[in-house]
């Protein structure tokens, strides 16, 4: 196994990405192009709530674009005992796996026995009555005995909304296998013009008229609000992703290194400065105790946010009209 550190860090990323990121740098793979959909796909609560900057599934994704077999397996409750069976007796020669688990049962975790998520994370090695872990999200290197990974993989079931715990491992690599830059930022124009995402979502909207579309939500939410208390607001998690989102775009376009996408990189990171902003700014709406006083000032980030946005789409388009890009990788 190629060695790398225990903890991977990047504050871009979450649980599950951190986790996967890890697993490629161990095995020596660069991870630089492997995350790059900036897109933004919302469906309101009502409906089940999503508000996300990816589009298409991600395993697809790295596989057609980088030759990167991520393998994955579904457990239900009732398999159970096959999930903790696939952990510790098929636990791969070479490589870590990626398991799910519930936060409310890891000792080490802040939450630990406070709250309750759906969480990832990496197992690096297994032995009968513990297992050695790396959990990047929460800095945890170290060991988690039998009893609490089955207890936390249990709780999955019965306290978070997920209905099955998931084992990820890297299969197989294509390493002569490239992202094809124009390809990729055809379909971020096709997603911000909205086209539907490459998954079944019902009632989803896309691009940019999804904006006014989750403002109109997030405010009738504050409005909505009688004890002026937002602070499980489900808003800043999905803006967050969808700047962090913008984030991963910026890492994509500038491993290429070519002076004529710095204007397209500074235009994705620009979208990022703002849908954190925005995202940061619901934050406060959360805590405040009179949350409707700031409706106007939350419309007017929506409404710098959409600016942006148009920009970015603006710039994508030049990009695409006047450059025919190649993509020799410079490792």
């Amino acid at each position: 196994m190629a060695t790398a550190a225990p903890i991977y860090r990047n504050n871009y990323l979450n649980c599950s990405q951190l986790t996967i990121a890890a697993m490629l740098l161990r095995k020596g793979i660069q991870i630089d192009r492997i995350w790059r959909q900036a897109g933004l796909v919302y469906r309101s609560q009502d409906q089940g709530f999503v508000l996300i900057g990816s589009f298409k599934h991600f395993r697809e994704d790295i596989l057609h674009h980088n030759g990167i077999h991520l393998e994955e397996i579904f457990y239900t409750e009732e398999e159970l005992d096959l999930y903790m069976n696939r952990v510790f007796k098929q636990h791969p020669k070479r490589g870590t796996v990626s398991v799910s688990l519930d936060i409310f049962e890891l000792p080490y975790c802040p939450f630990f026995e406070r709250e309750h998520g759906y969480h990832t994370l990496e197992v690096l090695e297994v032995n009968d009555d513990h297992v050695v872990i790396s959990d990047h999200a929460y800095s945890y290197h170290g060991t988690l005995s039998k009893d609490h990974l089955m207890k936390a993989a249990r709780s999955v079931y019965e306290h978070t909304p997920r209905t099955e715990n998931r084992y990820k491992w890297i299969k197989q690599v294509d390493l002569e296998k490239e992202p094809d830059v124009m390809k990729v930022l055809k379909e971020h124009v096709a997603i911000l013009e909205g086209a539907p995402p490459h998954f079944e979502l019902p009632g989803a909207v896309t691009g940019l008229d999804a904006i006014s579309v989750i403002q109109r939500d997030y405010i009738d939410s504050i409005k909505g609000d009688e004890n002026g208390n937002l602070l499980d607001n489900v808003y800043f998690e999905g803006l967050k992703d969808v700047a962090n989102s913008r984030k991963h775009m910026v890492t994509f376009l500038s491993s290429y290194e070519k002076e004529h996408l710095q204007p397209l990189i500074q235009a994705f990171e620009d979208a990022y400065q703002s849908w954190t902003v925005l995202a940061n700014f619901t934050a406060r709406v959360g805590l405040s105790k009179n949350p409707r006083s700031m409706i106007e000032r939350t419309s007017n980030r929506f409404q710098k946010t959409l600016e942006v946005e148009t920009s970015l789409l603006t710039q994508l388009k030049e990009v695409i009209q006047n450059e025919n890009l190649s993509t020799p990788h410079s490792s």
